[in-house]
């Protein structure tokens, strides 16, 4: 389905999408050639990655902008530079997700549009919206005061988005600007808004090779940069040909016409803009589910060693006040269920069923510190960032220990192996995380 963001990987870009206007698929233009463009050619884990600079804008695709932060991460990841302090940094403003799920948005400037097509823009802005809201937790208000918002408004050259929330203070309201051409098409601007969102194309997911082949001979040389893999993105669900971020077939071909992307069997595929799929839907409640509400619910915590060894309170523990918490083969017990609720946007607190009121807690900052089940304090020790792995579930940081992960100790796949943090071992070039290091979030309630 989708692309997720964050973590190492996991995650915000732009363009000329002006690509989607005659036939309201897209129609990719040369928009950015008016200006002078310098594509960057960055080699990172054994795939060719392009950057399109164009007045002082970073493009990762004809319709998403990066930071000047995330450009400088792609250059470290491509050279081979040691990265593991700004990879923290990237994880924390590549496509972020919104606080809460709400969007906050700012209506186009009147005065740029005639009455007529300011009112079209209106009512497709709020097709859009109805078109994400209608089977996802979304909300989109609009603005008053808030400092983060999207401030959408017509472009007479192209549809451009950035990727996901992002602080105004970081770089101000550039990176939150819709710019659309097409606001006469709902699907087009929800394209843009789950940019905005955290979602990026489905033919850049790091697992698109498996379904898909580009030939990027077919390509037009500025072009190249829309058919990245992206190193910082995850992929959920089986690939999404439907999807209403894939690109079509003859997108981007410098011969016009001609299929630059087919299908493993050789086959094409049809792009589409009418409407979300349901892969669409799914990568979006995936990506949003932990940001959603409050509480997001009552959970086993299950190792990616065994599918059948979940988290579980060492009930017996002598220490009834620090519970050290192993891995057991799994049952319906309340000791190896937890409620994880929201502490602010992007940590959590993890805690008990089986006594409600201790929390998992982090015996120290070492590497190798166990993990256990304490009395609630609201301390930075008990609290954790959850990052989203797509399909490879979650890993867990500790807010005061950054750089460590939630492991099984020595990756022993074994019924009473402890839980401990350990140098957080994911790989900045592909996002992906040790299976010791991974768990499932499996809903129980």
């Amino acid at each position: 389905m989708k692309k997720i963001v964050f973590l190492l990987g996991c995650i915000v870009l732009f363009n000329s999408c002006k690509s989607e206007v005659d036939d309201a698929t897209e129609t990719p233009s040369n928009q950015m050639n008016a200006h002078r463009t310098i594509v960057h050619e960055l080699k990172i884990n054994g795939n060719l990655t392009y950057i399109n600079e164009t007045d002082g804008k970073y493009f990762f695709a004809d319709d998403v902008i990066i930071s000047p932060d995330h450009f400088d991460y792609l250059k470290k990841l491509a050279s081979g530079e040691t990265i593991s302090a700004s990879k923290s940094t990237i994880a924390k403003s590549f496509a972020r997700t919104w606080p809460d799920g709400i969007v906050y948005y700012r209506i186009p400037d009147q005065s740029t549009l005639s009455n007529a097509n300011y009112q079209i823009f209106r009512r497709n802005l709020d097709s859009a919206f109805n078109m994400i809201s209608s089977r996802t937790n979304i909300e989109f208000v609009e603005r008053t005061d808030q400092p983060e918002y999207l401030h959408y408004q017509y472009s007479s050259a192209s549809n451009d988005s950035p990727l996901g929330w992002r602080g105004s203070e970081s770089y101000g309201q550039i990176f939150n600007i819709v710019n659309l051409y097409n606001y006469d098409v709902p699907g087009i601007i929800a394209h843009e808004t789950m940019h905005s969102m955290g979602i990026m194309h489905e033919q850049c997911r790091p697992d698109r090779n498996q379904y898909l082949r580009v030939n990027t001979d077919r390509i037009q040389r500025t072009a190249l940069n829309n058919f990245n893999i992206d190193p910082a993105m995850a992929g959920y669900g089986d690939f999404d040909f439907e999807s209403v971020m894939m690109y079509g077939p003859t997108d981007f071909a410098a011969i016009p016409g001609q299929a630059v992307m087919t299908k493993l069997d050789g086959t094409l595929f049809t792009k589409q803009r009418v409407r979300l799929s349901d892969g669409d839907y799914n990568g979006i409640n995936h990506l949003y589910g932990p940001v959603n509400n409050g509480v997001m619910g009552i959970f086993n915590l299950t190792t990616e060693l065994d599918s059948d060894l979940n988290l579980t309170s060492q009930r017996d523990a002598n220490d009834q006040n620090r519970i050290n918490i192993i891995l057991s083969h799994s049952t319906a017990n309340n000791n190896q269920r937890f409620v994880i609720r929201k502490s602010n946007h992007g940590s959590y607190i993890i805690r008990s069923t089986w006594d409600a009121t201790k929390v998992l807690t982090i015996s120290g900052t070492a590497n190798g510190s166990t993990v256990e089940l304490r009395r609630n304090n609201n301390g930075n020790d008990q609290k954790w960032k959850l990052y989203n792995l797509g399909n490879d579930g979650y890993s867990l940081e500790p807010v005061n220990a950054p750089g460590l992960r939630l492991e099984v100790r020595n990756g022993q796949a074994a019924n009473g192996a402890l839980l401990v943090i350990g140098s957080d071992e994911s790989s900045p070039l592909t996002g992906q995380a040790p299976n010791r290091q991974r768990f499932k979030l499996n809903k129980r309630n």
